[in-house]
């Protein structure tokens, strides 16, 4: 399990063995300069040899990154992926999956309320440079996104738009291309909050 704390930095609790006790905390503080707070929730995803990749966006408006150097194994330094040119990222939990190729798949939303994302290019590889799926014609995005695979191992990804609706986005085939925006709404009479999860 990973955190933020009161002081800005994540730490990390873990199982001792399957069904077991616990760890004692371990903290991987901060990139220097570099601030998480209560707004930078991280986001954890297993890679395709069973290695851990922490996300978190700092209060520079970059996504940072740090993985697993083995499966169980240490946790070397901090790296940024800094965001597009003339933009930041907002300080929201980022949304991370594997897709039906092993490749982890990056979303993130920017301060022009649209969606980025970024993808390895192999399976524990590099990545891709970023990409924009924008935002609905009728509403900019305002929420932490969520994103699982279906049943056939395509990506579904929800967020919450600036209009208190919820919106989706779906793989048009496994590891491939995107449909465009759909709306689901919100219940009658509310606005939905900006924080979701998928199960």
């Amino acid at each position: 399990m990973f955190i933020v704390s009161q002081e800005a930095a994540a730490w990390h609790i873990g199982k001792t063995a399957a069904n077991g006790g616990w760890s004692d905390w371990v903290s991987h503080g901060s990139p220097s300069g570099v601030l998480f707070g209560s707004d930078s929730t991280p986001e954890v995803a297993r890679s395709a040899d069973g290695h851990l990749e922490l996300f978190v966006v700092g209060n520079d408006g970059r996504l940072w990154q740090m993985g697993q150097t083995a499966p169980n194994g240490g946790w070397p330094g901090w790296r940024p992926h800094d965001a597009p040119s003339g933009m930041k990222f907002l300080r929201l939990r980022p949304a991370v999956a594997s897709g039906l190729d092993g490749r982890l798949e990056l979303f993130v939303v920017g301060d022009d309320a649209s969606l980025w994302h970024l993808r390895q290019t192999g399976s524990n590889g590099g990545s891709t440079q970023w990409f924009s799926h924008g935002a609905p014609a009728v509403a900019g995005l305002a929420g932490s996104p969520a994103v699982a695979a279906d049943s056939d191992g395509g990506m579904q990804l929800f967020v919450v738009g600036t209009d208190g609706a919820l919106w989706q986005l779906s793989q048009t085939v496994p590891s491939g291309g995107w449909s465009q925006w759909s709306s689901h709404g919100a219940p009658p009479g509310t606005s939905l909050l900006a924080a979701i999860t998928t199960g």
